[in-house]
């Protein structure tokens, strides 16, 4: 009988079971290189072979992202670096002693001051304090922490009364049994209740508000559509986590998600909004921008509202937005807050109009992840330029893959990438200055295993998920504990073991003695860098010192020029078509805006204020002074005016009043002309008025009464006829005859 079923593992079977554990990171080798292929697993299959489900799924996601991307023009970054490197290599490079130098013969990694020297790994010495406990759990209605949940038990999906479409969903994304943070907030979100949770990074805080979400979405009414769930993250490569995460745990649910953040196209946004998505993702920024310019948009049919990344939404920079989203969505509505360093300030949660919220607070608000190897290297005073040799050393000689660099300006991550990319190491950067296409194609590179180190900015620090992150290493020490958790949060995810190496300098020592303290019950380790190793790495970063620049000045000439090519054929394009570009877009009040305005207002009543509080202080006698000086500057002011006034023109009055004045005004200006001009008499120096004489024989002059016009009423005439005349000139003989006399010698010439 033929045995349709393939063969399985028998109970004698030995096994070879790869544990990630903390015990796996404790003995460590000077260099970690990647595992080679095993041929014979190879030969067993196919060369062509490919899972068909994994690639659908892959492209699912990346055309469910694809219609909000923008057009972006490829970046020629890691092309220098490779085109540089080359040329290095050939022999124009500073060549390094080879008993210094160590290369990798698989990846040419430049691995400088030799295998024999080792790192020192010691325990972190440290003193405990107590934790400050909590005064403001009357402001929650319940309160669920570690302690209160029953781990022992195991809870399934199953058991939470969760539809089919939903669980089929789990089981496809690999979703087995419910974290903490899951069982816990799940039965209390579909009660309808507010939530405040806090729980360490990596324990799947957004399926625990997804799942009930989807749930609730189930069994909304089926008539005409609208926003029900709105979702706020404070980045825009989280909300597109988020997004993805709702498309994947919605594939048996008929769901419509629209994604709303920086960077991605605005008309793809807009189109999608005005179809009414059932949730929206989106950043604070974007929203409000669509609020206000889409029309038949609006948030007053919200029935939840989620904030991840909750401590960060609701902090300063944010205070102004926030403030703004709350005023326009429903007041009778379901609020879930989730964060790894949740807030515990009543204040500030207040202002979410929160309804007597169930706290959940797996872990504390400082805690890390369990499996996490926290390691500190001390930056003497005086050696602060030793982080980049540090940091190049660290990723070249031992922690080459699945790596990610902090560091604290844009400016250092672009030196960091050219740095290590000249060294050998195939590395990505993520920063504020890529367009958005290009950092999600950076995250996407380390996410397949493209790229095997990471250089970023606090822009990745939040809420990313990325697995396999075995490293994270921080060349600067953030501004706050709780950043500091969120960024050695990438790695020990989900249960498995990481590491953080962190360079401590002198003005750092203070936030690491509240790491320290907030990690009580956890070992810390001390890595010494050997002093020849720096030693080399920073003679040979003086070495690249020049090729650096080089490269990061063509980089930078060549995004200037890319710029002025778009606003080129922007413009092009409107002159083409007639079409002015986007119109201006309205926008609130920033809170910035408002208070400058306040302080303007403040320091203008302030001067008012002083001059007339030293007013009252002044005698009577310093009063008449001031007055006398004062209209002395007046004096000389209208004296300067007078000397510099001109001669206004007036037109002389016929000498009747009313409606008959009017008409012999129009009359006269009507048969005035040149002609009317007086004579310039050439032996005289003024000009001769004509007089003539009343029927009483006294003489009068022309324009002082009667229907006579006066001297500047014709010279200021711009009639037809007055015009003609005064090209013709006045009718003086003399005048008629040179002018002719001029006319006829002109044309004999």
């Amino acid at each position: 009988m033929v045995n349709l079923f393939p063969k399985t593992v028998e109970s004698d079977d030995e096994i070879e079971v790869d544990e990630s554990d903390e015990e796996q990171v404790q003995d460590e080798a000077v260099t970690v290189r990647k595992k080679k292929k095993i041929a014979n697993a190879a030969e067993e299959f196919a060369q062509d072979f490919v899972f068909e489900s994994d690639n659908l799924f892959v492209d699912r996601e990346t055309e469910d992202l694809q219609k909000y991307l923008k057009k972006q023009n490829p970046t020629s970054l890691d092309e220098k670096i490779a085109e540089m490197r080359k040329l290095k290599n050939t022999g124009s490079a500073v060549v390094v002693e080879d008993d210094d130098v160590d290369r990798d013969e698989e990846d040419d990694v430049q691995q400088l001051g030799g295998k024999e020297t080792r790192d020192t790994v010691r325990e972190k010495k440290k003193s405990g304090k107590s934790k400050k406990s909590n005064e403001n759990d009357d402001f929650f209605s319940a309160l669920i922490d570690g302690k209160s949940l029953d781990t022992n038990v195991n809870v399934s999906f199953e058991q939470m009364n969760l539809s089919r479409q939903i669980l089929k969903a789990c089981a496809g994304a690999g979703y087995t049994d419910p974290t903490p943070i899951q069982q816990a907030c799940i039965p209390v979100a579909l009660s309808g209740k507010d939530i405040c949770a806090c729980a360490a990074t990596g324990t799947g805080k957004t399926a625990a508000f997804v799942l009930p979400i989807l749930e609730r979405m189930i069994y909304r009414p089926k008539g005409a559509s609208c926003t029900r769930v709105l979702v706020l993250v404070p980045t825009r490569e989280l909300a597109i986590q988020v997004f993805q995460v709702f498309r994947k745990l919605s594939t048996f649910i008929q769901l419509e998600v629209c994604l709303c953040a920086g960077g991605l196209d605005l008309k793809a946004q807009e189109a999608a909004l005005r179809s009414g998505p059932d949730v929206v993702v989106a950043t604070p920024g974007r929203l409000i921008d669509h609020l206000h310019n889409s029309p038949n948009f609006n948030l007053g049919s919200i029935e939840v509202l989620v904030l991840d990344e909750a401590d960060r939404m609701l902090e300063e920079a944010f205070r102004d937005q926030m403030n703004e989203l709350i005023r326009l969505c429903a007041e009778n509505r379901q609020t879930l807050l989730f964060s790894a360093t949740m807030t515990e300030e009543i204040d500030e949660l207040a202002s979410m109009s929160l309804q007597r919220p169930v706290k959940i607070f797996i872990n504390e608000n400082t805690d890390t992840a369990l499996k996490l190897r926290q390691e500190f290297i001390r930056i003497r005073a005086g050696r602060e330029t030793d982080r980049e040799s540090m940091v190049a050393a660290l990723v070249t000689r031992t922690f080459q893959t699945n790596t990610i660099v902090f560091v604290r300006t844009k400016k250092d991550c672009q030196r960091m990438q050219i740095l290590l990319g000249l060294l050998g190491i195939k590395v990505g950067q993520m920063q504020s200055s890529l367009t958005q296409g290009q950092r999600i194609e950076s995250l996407s590179k380390f996410k397949k295993g493209e790229i095997d180190v990471l250089v970023s900015t606090d822009l990745a620090s939040r809420g990313l998920d990325i697995e396999g992150v075995q490293t994270v290493i921080n060349m600067n020490m953030p501004k706050s504990i709780k950043q500091y958790i969120h960024r050695v949060g990438r790695t020990a995810r989900a249960g498995k073991a990481g590491r953080s190496i962190s360079l401590v300098g002198e003005e750092e020592r203070k936030l690491l003695k509240e790491i320290v303290n907030s990690n009580a019950d956890r070992t810390l380790k001390q890595r010494l860098v050997a002093p020849e190793v720096v030693e080399a790495y920073r003679s040979r970063i003086d070495d690249l010192e020049e090729t650096i620049q080089q490269i990061d000045e063509e980089d930078r000439a060549e995004k200037e020029l890319r710029i002025a090519e778009s606003s080129m054929a922007k413009t092009q394009h409107a002159l083409e078509t007639g079409e002015a570009g986007n119109e201006r877009r309205v926008w609130l009040m920033k809170e910035s805006q408002v208070e400058k305005q306040r302080k303007r207002e403040e320091k203008r009543q302030m001067k008012i204020d002083a001059r007339n509080k030293a007013h009252a202080s002044k005698s009577s006698e310093e009063i008449a002074i001031e007055h006398e000086a004062a209209f002395h500057v007046r004096a000389a002011k209208r004296a300067r005016h007078t000397k510099n006034r001109k001669i206004r023109a007036v037109v002389e009055s016929t000498g009747k009043s009313g409606a008959g004045r009017q008409q012999n005004q129009k009359k006269a200006n009507a048969k005035s002309s040149l002609r009317d001009i007086p004579l310039v008499n050439a032996g005289a120096r003024g000009v001769q008025k004509p007089q003539q004489k009343n029927g009483s024989g006294l003489k009068k002059k022309i324009g002082g009464g009667g229907k006579g016009k006066g001297f500047t009423s014709a010279l200021a005439s711009v009639s037809r006829k007055s015009v003609k005349a005064a090209r013709h000139g006045p009718e003086d003989p003399k005048f008629q005859k040179a002018r002719v006399a001029h006319r006829m010698k002109t044309k004999k010439h």
